[in-house]
């Protein structure tokens, strides 16, 4: 992986500017938000210590705070601050105590939605349910506990506005960590998200210098 990495890194350094971001996406969640039951994934490389291994590396290590990245497999959908970060994984599986995270949450779906010059970081809740609701056992859950105004409201703007004023009005903008002062965390320590799909992310791309890679390989 390193090699392909380093000629990725060559090209980001004659690519990427002071004012541009490099987003890196994965699906394997890790670091900050590692599971404890499972590590490290069988030797799969989790996406926060790819950015890491990036930020070693001759070419991407001016870029430094604005390497971001977005993960998936854990079933909900948060800002990791600590691995400069995003956990997009909350949509199309529910995830509840105990079957799915260590601690009880709502059932949470929703999209990512980031663009550039300058970069802003959105996130559209658009089903939920919450954590007052939730049973003991997956199996009882009540799906009249749902909250889904918000999907129908997102559809209904962006079909009348236009998806850039909707997110200003209905959806949360997070912090872009590109912004901050760049921490390194320490891989390994255990947290409390579980196994999930990946969330659907909508990227303008257009001044956003993109690398995506797949992260389901073994470092050779």
């Amino acid at each position: 992986m390193l090699p392909y990495f380093q000629e990725a890194c060559d090209f980001f350094h004659e690519s990427v500017n002071e004012e541009e971001t490099l987003l890196l996406i994965g699906h394997w969640n890790g670091n900050e938000t590692i599971q404890s039951w499972i590590s490290p994934y069988g030797g799969q490389v989790v996406t926060p210590r790819a950015r890491e291994l990036l930020l070693d590396l001759p070419g991407c290590s001016h870029i430094g705070k604005r390497i971001i990245y977005f993960d998936g497999h854990g079933h909900t959908n948060v800002m990791v601050p600590g691995d400069n970060g995003y956990l997009a994984g909350g949509h199309g599986i529910m995830g509840m105590s105990p079957h799915n995270f260590s601690v009880p949450v709502a059932a949470d779906y929703g999209f990512i939605f980031t663009r550039s010059s300058p970069t802003h970081v959105f996130y559209c809740q658009e089903v939920f349910s919450p954590t007052t609701s939730l049973p003991s056992d997956v199996n009882e859950f009540d799906p009249e506990t749902i909250n889904d105004e918000n999907h129908n409201a997102i559809l209904d703007c962006v079909s009348n506005s236009g998806i850039d004023k909707c997110v200003f009005d209905l959806c949360e903008q997070w912090t872009y960590f590109g912004d901050e002062e760049e921490e390194r965390s320490v891989p390994g320590n255990p947290g409390d998200v579980s196994d999930n799909n990946q969330a659907t992310l909508s990227i303008d791309n257009r001044a956003i210098i993109m690398f995506a890679c797949v992260l389901g390989l073994l470092l050779s």
